[in-house]
């Protein structure tokens, strides 16, 4: 990852400010109601958070159930994500993942993907750590949050994405698969929806690939 915005102790410190606002909770909320609508009913085993942050998601993963472990690779936010709650966070880069194999029943990465150089290099160390399961949560290029983020782009307008690499559905679907098949694993089911649509705040996501943020599950095997 380049060394940005997420270095900084000073925007780390007012990370989750927006997760505090009305539309922040009600966003906030569809996205955990979609990613919660992917997992397993058991809500059992250990999962990993890629790029946890300031562990906003992490701490949202450790409410359902499972046994948590935060990697970042910003000493600020993991600064602030330790004051929150006493959960494990790790140091460490995204595409050299500090883990053997297998360690963790799901790997997770949420708004991640979209920050990093190399998102194969990744979702390759996902699925090596991982035991059977990668979720991942991601910014719609298709949506019109992503279609006025490229407007703006091209007007010479400063944007809070404009380093931020959106994807379509079938782009990450695509992605997964592709590396999946690189480093041989058997993909056994790969599902997608999306959520946050303009106007819409039921919880329920839907099939329709236009929302804002994308959640993908891929469960595999070795």
């Amino acid at each position: 990852m380049e060394r940005e915005w997420w270095h900084s102790p000073e925007i780390a410190k007012g990370y989750e400010k927006w997760y505090r606002t009305p539309r922040g909770r009600i966003i906030a909320e569809q996205e955990k109601a979609l990613l919660s609508s992917l997992l397993p009913g058991n809500r059992e085993g250990r999962l990993l958070e890629v790029g946890c942050g300031t562990g906003y998601f992490t701490r949202f993963f450790s409410s359902l159930g499972y046994d948590v472990v935060g990697l970042d690779i910003s000493f600020a936010m993991l600064s602030e994500a330790r004051k929150n709650e006493r959960l494990p966070y790790i140091l460490g880069d995204a595409v050299m993942l500090p883990f053997a194999s297998s360690s963790f029943d799901i790997v997770s990465a949420i708004t991640t993907l979209e920050f990093i150089k190399e998102p194969a290099g990744t979702i390759g160390e996902m699925f090596r750590v991982g035991r059977g399961m990668i979720i991942l949560g991601v910014l719609n290029s298709l949506s019109p949050t992503g279609m006025r983020r490229r407007i703006e782009l091209l007007l010479g307008r400063e944007n809070p994405y404009r380093y931020a690499r959106f994807y379509s559905p079938f782009n990450l679907r695509r992605l997964v698969l592709k590396v999946a098949e690189e480093r041989g694993i058997r993909i056994k089911e790969i599902l997608y929806q999306t959520t946050v649509f303009p106007g819409k705040r039921s919880l329920s996501p839907l099939f329709l690939p236009v929302g804002a943020f994308i959640g993908l599950v891929a469960s595999f095997e070795k």
